[in-house]
């Protein structure tokens, strides 16, 4: 009880606690390599402490919206920065010119771009 006197419902905005566990939950469930069990478990600590965050008031529910609204937009610009960085290598590649008859050449345009 002694932290509700001595500590406000308003420590950030937004709340770092809720802005780090929605990115790490967003992150887990955004991958396919992780498996199922594993991405419930994340997302399940991660609800449970940004429900903390708020029923503990040490924030408002403004704070953990606002950090929700920050990973969204993040992750959304990510989004576009990696297929624009993905679509300039292709670009790349294609535009490579091979000497004639050069069959080291032609079997490392054929190999995968290693990211």
């Amino acid at each position: 009880m002694s932290v509700y006197g001595s500590d406000n419902p308003v420590n950030c905005f937004p709340s770092t606690h809720v802005l780090t566990s929605y990115f790490i939950m967003r992150a887990f469930n955004s991958d396919r390599g992780i498996r199922r069990p594993l991405k419930i478990a994340v997302s399940t600590m991660a609800i449970l402490i940004i429900a903390s965050t708020v029923l503990l008031k040490q924030h408002v529910i403004l704070d953990a919206v606002g950090a929700i609204l920050v990973v969204e937009a993040l992750h959304r610009i990510a989004d576009r920065v990696t297929a624009a960085v993905r679509g300039k290598a292709g670009v790349r590649q294609s535009r490579r010119r091979l000497p004639v008859g050069s069959v080291q050449a032609y079997k490392r345009a054929k190999a995968p771009i290693a990211e």
